[in-house]
């Protein structure tokens, strides 16, 4: 299963949610959807609006690949459990968050050239993404220790903010 979440903000992000639901049509694969305030529903996806945290843990311990948005939360859980990782930013130009906080988390985990993480910065390169994502033979078989990362990303994020 390939769970996907866009995190629990006012704003939808009907362009993954679209663009999900799209490969789940022309491909059958199993797709489970947290849409949060989308419009857009999917057709080819099991979903629902929003999980509880303790489902959202257990859907990304247990998926094959995951996908979302640059939501720290998510990531830390995804980095918990080693997961194979999809990440689109929500961008403010299609009104999918104030800013682009996103984006600037998405640069500085590309930076540090992650075989189990890819950032999808044009949408339209999502189906190449997830297929090459799910081809990889390189899963990883045990935990990478969170905390290390979580402090990482923390420090990052503060950098970030003090150049605001």
């Amino acid at each position: 299963m390939i769970f996907v979440t866009v995190g629990s903000i006012s704003q939808g992000f009907d362009r993954l949610i679209k663009s999900v639901d799209l490969i789940a049509e022309m491909t059958g694969l199993d797709f489970y959807v947290q849409t949060g305030r989308s419009k857009y529903k999917p057709q080819y996806c099991k979903y629902s609006e929003y999980v509880a945290y303790s489902e959202s843990d257990n859907l990304i311990k247990n998926c094959q690949l995951l996908i979302c948005h640059a939501g720290i939360g998510t990531l830390i859980i995804a980095k918990k459990y080693s997961k194979e990782t999809v990440i689109v930013p929500r961008l403010a130009k299609f009104n999918e968050h104030f800013n682009d906080h996103q984006s600037e988390i998405c640069k500085i985990i590309e930076s540090e050239n992650r075989p189990n993480i890819a950032v999808v910065w044009d949408i339209n390169n999502l189906t190449g993404t997830v297929s090459m994502m799910l081809s990889q033979s390189h899963l990883l078989s045990t935990p990478i220790d969170s905390n290390s990362g979580k402090n990482n990303i923390v420090n990052e994020i503060k950098k970030l903010l003090n150049t605001l």
